[in-house]
């Protein structure tokens, strides 16, 4: 069974959070940052998998090696995404292109970088208005974002998931943002 290459883009600040925080002083570079990210498990597992030569490729490039979906339909993307994806890509090929060796030398496991880019120019834009609201910038609650975590995948030997750090403590501590501050926000 071949692997499903469809990727998001992944906002650490949600949209509807970034212009408070920019008021609030936030640096703008956090305020926007982003990683691309894949939605099938199984495209994830197969990087898991492969040379960390290869994992550092993507890393570098601004992927995450955890799963994420926008919920847009397969072979598709939010078309409001189409920017922040080709600044990821564009940085892929330049990290191909300066880690040639890394092409031919390691080990990819699964994962095909020929489909992959076979994927990337087939990929079409959505608007994702009629297809389902924009829940990646829905505040949750502590006890939702615990129960829906993405699972990540630990490179070792027998394949077990981990759930990802609670999201919104992460949130709070890279922006230094006080309880009462983040309340704040939502109110």
């Amino acid at each position: 069974m071949t692997l499903k290459y469809d990727f998001d883009m992944f906002y650490v600040v949600p949209r509807h959070l970034q212009e408070q925080m920019r008021a609030m002083g936030v640096d703008e570079a956090k305020v926007s940052e982003r990683v691309a990210l894949f939605r099938d498990e199984r495209t994830v597992a197969a990087l898991w998998q492969a040379d960390s030569e290869v994992q550092d490729l993507f890393l570098a490039s601004g992927f995450g090696l955890n799963v994420y979906s926008s919920g847009a339909p397969e072979g598709c993307y939010p078309a409001e995404d189409k920017a922040a994806r080709l600044e990821a890509v564009a940085q892929l090929s330049e990290t191909l292109t300066e880690s040639r060796q890394v092409l031919t030398r390691n080990n990819w496991g699964e994962f095909s970088i020929t489909d992959f880019l076979d994927h990337l120019g087939a990929a079409k834009p959505v608007d994702m208005a009629g297809i389902r609201p924009d829940e990646r910038n829905a505040p949750m609650s502590m006890e939702l974002a615990s129960a829906s975590l993405p699972m990540v995948y630990t490179p070792d030997d027998k394949g077990r998931n981990l759930p990802m750090l609670m999201t919104k403590v992460a949130f709070w501590t890279l922006f230094g943002i006080t309880i009462g501050q983040y309340s704040g926000m939502l109110f």
